[in-house]
């Protein structure tokens, strides 16, 4: 019963997760694309960066509608 409730909630959380970061690809395309900074000093703030303007669009109920062949973008 136990492992049932954790296996459960195990993938109500990954599926939450990877909506998000979905999301976040679409909103940056540099997620789509790939970073193209030449250290990993770079990459953090970048990402630290696009989190917080995520959040802050969040807040602000900035909510997007994006184009089908965005929602498609990872397929490419």
């Amino acid at each position: 019963m136990c492992k049932q409730r954790y296996n459960a909630a195990h993938i109500a959380t990954r599926n939450t997760v990877e909506r998000t970061f979905g999301v976040w690809k679409r909103r940056f395309a540099c997620f789509s694309l790939g970073l193209r900074t030449n250290t990993e000093a770079l990459s953090l703030p970048i990402i630290v960066a696009t989190a917080v303007l995520h959040n802050i669009a969040i807040l602000r109920n900035d909510l997007e509608e994006f184009d089908e062949e965005l929602l498609n973008i990872d397929a490419k």
